[in-house]
Parts: C-alpha cells; structure tokens; sequence
C-alpha cells in the first residue's frame, strides 16, 4: 500500500509536530490528520469532529478503523510516506 501526502503543515505546539492530508492508493483523501511526537515515538491524530456537551467541547471520530492491526498498519505507511515527503522524495 503506498500512500500519498499533501499538505504537511508542520505545528510545533507541545507533543505536536504539524497537519497532514493522505491519499490512498484507491484515491481516498483523508484531511486534517495531525501528527505527534513523544520521545522517539510518533502517532497520528485522525481527523474528529466538534461537538458541545453540557458546555463543554468533546471530539467524535470521522474515520476510524475496524481492529487496532489495521490502524497500526495504517500508521506504519502514513509515516514512511511522511519521512519520504520530508526528505524529498516522492510520497
């Protein structure tokens, strides 16, 4: 599976390192995904939606993934297309 990238916006605010869109190899665009940094660990923020509760702003998902193994494997590909982006090659 090789995705694309589009759009990275690096954000450097705290644990996160910026924005990104991804397109699949069926031609799927995901937009406003983030991504994050702790120690050598990253991990992707998938986009959400806003909603007020009581006052209070909470997060419902967009997308999400059937078993953690496809997030993970999801994750996996959008940061080698990243690091392949970043380093100017082709993603």
């Amino acid at each position: 599976m090789n995705l694309g990238i589009r759009n990275f916006t690096p954000y450097k605010k705290n644990i996160l390192l910026g924005f990104l869109d991804v397109v699949t190899p069926d031609g799927l665009v995901v937009y406003g995904l983030s991504v994050h940094q702790r120690d050598r660990n990253r991990w992707l923020g998938m986009p959400s939606r806003p909603f007020q509760k009581n006052g209070t702003t909470g997060y419902t998902a967009v997308v999400e993934f059937i078993s953690r193994e496809a997030c993970d494997k999801f994750r996996d590909k959008v940061l080698e297309a990243l690091n392949r982006y970043q380093h100017g090659g082709r993603a």
